[in-house]
């Protein structure tokens, strides 16, 4: 663990943030925030390890965390969901944790409301299906345990965008740190759609290289129609070819 907590950064955003809220009065609102981010990060960073998943970095910003991994594309839909949930069960166990220290009084009533309300409108927006946040993530591997890989990612980059216009149409008379959330969302939503392709073909070159086991096979006429969780047969002349064939054929070919 000491290994992993060498790999947070924390922005420098953050750090001027933190000073201006400071220099503002606003110490136990910085502290609130900056434990409650942590804690969702951590929550994460338990299940990866878990997974025992490779963490890169750990970067604190003002407005949330992102822990960059190494995880593969073709990881299981129920593992990942698993993982991008980890963040907002440490929030509910912290939750537990504060409503306990108030009880035995050793956190004040004003605190405890101000942590309380930090704490729920985390959990929200970070269960909303907007790319980079949690609840896309989810919303993404939920769509891709009926759908096709390529259709699921679509729907969920639209998703993403109809997620901003209305968390903007919500917002947008707020204040001023909601645009700069607004700005991040809107630049990875459009980042997804610039590496659509790369990811795409991503998806195909990691099950090409990686011997990945699934438990569903599927039958299906080109792929297009490859699913995440499945290997597949494919048609080709009135005949099933088998995936780790047509990937094959597909790359060394190429």
């Amino acid at each position: 663990m000491m290994s992993t907590l060498k790999k947070v950064k924390i922005d420098l955003t953050t750090y001027f943030i933190m000073l201006g809220s400071l220099l503002c009065g606003w110490f136990i609102n910085v502290i609130l925030i900056f434990v409650i981010v942590f804690i969702h990060e951590l929550g994460h960073v338990v299940l990866l390890k878990y997974y025992q998943e490779e963490i890169e970095e750990i970067r604190i910003y003002p407005f949330g965390g992102i822990t960059k991994t190494k995880i593969l594309i073709n990881t299981p839909s129920n593992k990942s969901i698993a993982i991008a949930l980890g963040g907002v069960i440490a929030q509910l166990i912290l939750l537990c944790v504060f409503i306990l220290f108030f009880n035995f009084s050793f956190v004040e009533y004003d605190t405890f409301l101000m942590f309380y309300k930090y704490n729920m409108a985390i959990i929200f927006f970070n269960l909303i299906p907007i790319i980079p946040l949690d609840g896309s993530v989810i919303l993404k591997n939920i769509l891709a345990k009926f759908l096709p890989y390529r259709i699921s990612n679509i729907i969920y980059i639209v998703i993403s965008f109809l997620g901003i216009l209305l968390f903007f149409s919500y917002n947008y008379f707020y204040k001023i740190n909601n645009y700069m959330i607004i700005g991040v969302l809107i630049y990875k939503s459009i980042n997804s759609i610039k590496n659509y392709s790369y990811e795409r073909n991503l998806f195909f070159l990691e099950r090409y290289l990686y011997k990945i086991k699934y438990r569903k096979i599927k039958y299906i006429n080109n792929k297009n129609n490859f699913y995440l969780d499945s290997h597949h047969f494919i048609k080709n002349d009135n005949l099933y070819k088998d995936e780790d064939e047509f990937l094959r054929n597909m790359f060394d070919n190429s």
